[in-house]
Parts: C-alpha cells; structure tokens; sequence
C-alpha cells in the first residue's frame, strides 16, 4: 500500500497529538492560528490541512515537518509492511522477488546460507511457494509468513538436537 506525503504526516501527528497533555489540542489550533473546531475537523479526517497549515501545526506541536515525515514513514515501515524492505522488494523482478522475501524470513531467525537448504536454481524455481507464486495463489506476504515458519522450525529443531546432545554427555 502505498501512502502519500499527507498520509505519513498525519499519522505522526496524530500520534504525537494524543501523546501530549489533555488541553493541547486548543493550544495547538491556537499556535497554527485556526479554530479547535477546524483542527477538530483535520484529526477526525472530515478536512485535510494544507501544506502551509501542516507545517504551522508541526511547529505549533514542536516538531519540524520533516521530523514529522520521519516519524510517519517509521510508523508506516513498523505497521503497515508485511516484511522489512517491502518497497525495495517489490521493485525487483519477479523471479528474485520470490527468494529476497524468503531471505528476509531468513534474516529473522538469524538463519545464514539458507539457499542450499532449497537446491540449485533449477530446484529453486520448481519449489512450491515459486510455482504457487506465479501462478497467482499465493502474495508476498504469505510468502514471508511461509519462509518465516520454515525458518522458525528449522532453529527450533537445531535447538532441541542441541539440548539432546548435551543431555546425552552429562
């Protein structure tokens, strides 16, 4: 999904508005030199600010636009992306789409030198979450939750090997 530049304004600043004390949101209206009716009306989403207004109530908040914009996309990034690096990803081709969310699932459970656990590339691209991929029946996302519970497993099963082999030498 993608957001536009009010969105990830917005959403930092509602999050630093209902962070701030009770009484704040008049003081702010007042600051940015509008009504509290009128700032009523941008948090509840009925009007939108303008640029100029944005930038008076990041300001009148105490926070620069661009710092505002920062807190947006991290907001965005810890929220909203199925998988880290979603934006980066689905850019690429197809074919290295499919094994860059698979490796991010790898990254998660610390897991390096996963792609030998798949085969060469011709066993690579016949592996069930590729064919189902382009075949439409699963998304990205499903792929990232599949590659992550592959990954979980597998450390789950390295772990519990582990504790049975020192149980075994005491």
């Amino acid at each position: 999904m993608r957001y536009s530049i009010y969105d990830k304004w917005f959403l930092a600043f509602l999050k630093k508005l209902k962070q701030s004390e009770r009484g704040t949101q008049a003081q702010i209206a007042k600051r940015a030199n509008i009504t509290p009716k009128y700032l009523s009306d941008i948090t509840k989403g009925r009007r939108k600010a303008s640029q100029e207004l944005q930038e008076k109530l990041s300001l009148a908040l105490g926070y620069s636009f661009g710092e505002l914009m920062t807190m947006g996309d991290s907001l965005i990034e810890k929220e909203v992306e199925p998988f880290p690096d979603y934006d980066k990803i689905m850019r690429l081709p197809l074919k290295e789409r499919v094994w860059a969310i698979v490796r991010k699932a790898a990254e998660k459970y610390e897991v390096t030198g996963f792609m030998s656990a798949f085969g060469d590339e011709r066993l690579r691209n016949k592996h069930p979450w590729v064919q189902d991929y382009s075949t439409g029946k699963i998304n990205e996302e499903d792929i990232y939750n599949f590659a992550s519970e592959f990954f979980r497993e597998r450390v789950e099963l390295i772990i519990q090997k582990e504790l049975e082999i020192r149980s075994a030498k005491e």
